[in-house]
C-alpha cells in the first residue's frame, strides 16, 4: 500500500512539472502567435512590385510572352495566353483586356492534331480578340468543319491564314475576306476535293502558297499577287495562271511532275517584276519552260540542272545575257558539273552554288525567301 501512495506522489509530482511546462509554452505560443500577426500585418501592407505596375505595362509584358505577330501562341500548352489567366483576378482582366494576346490563333499542334475539337476555345479565344484583324491556322483532316464554323463568322478580319482544305468548306465562296493578305491553303494530296473555292474578293492578298492545291480548285485575284509558292501539283496546268501575275516578285515551284510532253508548245511569257524563282522537282520534259520566261528583274534564280536542257551551260549564258538580265544569285540542284565550271562560265553572276543532290542550306547560306511561310 505504501508503495501505491508513494507512486502516486510521484505521477501527481510528474503532472504539475507538465502543467508547469504546458502554461509556459501557450504563454511562449501566444507571444509567438502576436509576433506572426504583427509581421502578416505588415506583409499585407506591402504592393509586390509587378502588382504595382499599371495595367498598361502589365499588358506589354504580356504581350511578350507570345511570339511576334503574325505568328501564332498554341491555343493550349505552356505557351498559351490562357495560362495569364490564371494566376490572379487581376492578371486574368488584363490579358482579357489585352486584345493583341488574341488576335493570332493555332488550332493544331507541333503534330498537326486538333487542339480544341469542340471549338469552345477559340470561340472565347476570338471574341476577346475585339475587332483586331486575326492571324489564323486551323484545319486538319476530320476537324475542319468544327473549326471553320467558329473561324468563318470573323471573316471579315482574317489577314494571315493558313488552312487545311477538305470537302466542307464550299462557304467560303459566299464571304469577302477584305484584310486578307496572305493565305497558305493545304489539302492531304490524295484526291481533288469538289467544291471550288473562290477568294476573288480579297483586295490586299498578295502572297499565296498552295499545298497540293491546283488552279483548278480555286479563284484567287492572281493579277494582284506579288509572291507565289506552288507544290505537290502539276505543272503545265500553271503556265495560263502565270500569265496572269504580272505583279509577281517571288515565285517558288515544286512539283511532283510537270506533265509536259514533246507535243506542248510553250509561248513566251512575260513576268516584268519577278526577282526570285526557285523551281525543284520539275522533271526535264519542261525544258521549255525557262527559254520562254521573260523576267528582266530577276536577282535570284534556283532549279535543277536538267530543267537547263541538254548543255546547261549555254543555257544560262543565253540567259544572263539577254537584255537588263542582272542575276545575282544562282542555285543548280541535281548538278552534274563542278561549282568552279559555273563560275569559269558564268563570271558576271556574284553567287553561285551548286548541289550534287536537292537544294540544302549551307552555313552562312541565306535561307530560301519562302522558308517559313
Amino acid at each position: 500500500m505504501q508503495e501505491d501512495r508513494n507512486l502516486l506522489a510521484t505521477q501527481d509530482s510528474e503532472i504539475l512539472n507538465i502543467q508547469d511546462q504546458a502554461v509556459a509554452l501557450l504563454q511562449k505560443l501566444f507571444v509567438l502567435q502576436e509576433a506572426r500577426n504583427t509581421v502578416h500585418k505588415r506583409l499585407q501592407s506591402y504592393k509586390y512590385p509587378v502588382l504595382s505596375l499599371p495595367n498598361e505595362i502589365v499588358s506589354e509584358i504580356f504581350l511578350h510572352t507570345i511570339p511576334d505577330y503574325p505568328n501564332r501562341p498554341p491555343i493550349v500548352g505552356n505557351f498559351s495566353p490562357f495560362r495569364l489567366t490564371h494566376v490572379c483576378r487581376k492578371w486574368r482582366e488584363i490579358a482579357i483586356a489585352t486584345r493583341r494576346l488574341w488576335r493570332a490563333i493555332k488550332l493544331i499542334n507541333e503534330d498537326d492534331m486538333p487542339v480544341d475539337e469542340n471549338g469552345s476555345l477559340a470561340a472565347v479565344w476570338l471574341d476577346w480578340s475585339g475587332f483586331l484583324p486575326l492571324s489564323i491556322h486551323a484545319g486538319h483532316a476530320g476537324d475542319w468543319e468544327t473549326s471553320f464554323s467558329v473561324l468563318l463568322p470573323h471573316h471579315a478580319r482574317w489577314e494571315y491564314v493558313n488552312l487545311y482544305l477538305d470537302g466542307s468548306c464550299d462557304n467560303m465562296n459566299e464571304v469577302s475576306f477584305p484584310l486578307l493578305r496572305s493565305l497558305r491553303l493545304s489539302t492531304d494530296g490524295e484526291e481533288r476535293f469538289a467544291p471550288f473555292i473562290n477568294i476573288r474578293e480579297a483586295p490586299l492578298l498578295h502572297r499565296v502558297s498552295l499545298n497540293h492545291v491546283g488552279p483548278d480548285m480555286l479563284d484567287l485575284p492572281w493579277e494582284q499577287l506579288t509572291s507565289l509558292s506552288v507544290k505537290g501539283t502539276c505543272a503545265y496546268e500553271w503556265i495560263p495562271i502565270l500569265r496572269e501575275t504580272s505583279q509577281l516578285v517571288h515565285c517558288e515551284f515544286s512539283f511532283w511532275h510537270s506533265d509536259f510532253d514533246d507535243t506542248d508548245i510553250i509561248e513566251e511569257f512575260l513576268l516584268p517584276r519577278l526577282e526570285t524563282l526557285e523551281i525543284y522537282y520539275l522533271s526535264d520534259s519542261a525544258q521549255q519552260f525557262i527559254p520562254n520566261l521573260v523576267a528582266p528583274a530577276l536577282r535570284r534564280l534556283s532549279l535543277p540542272e536538267d530543267l537547263l536542257g541538254d548543255d546547261p551551260l549555254e543555257s544560262l549564258r543565253s540567259l544572263v545575257t539577254r537584255p537588263n538580265c542582272k542575276i545575282e544569285d544562282l542555285r543548280i540542284a541535281y548538278a552534274g558539273r563542278p561549282e568552279a565550271v559555273y563560275r569559269a562560265e558564268l563570271p558576271s553572276i556574284k553567287r553561285i552554288i551548286t548541289f550534287e543532290g536537292g537544294p540544302r542550306s549551307q552555313p552562312g547560306d541565306p535561307p530560301s525567301y519562302f522558308e517559313g511561310f
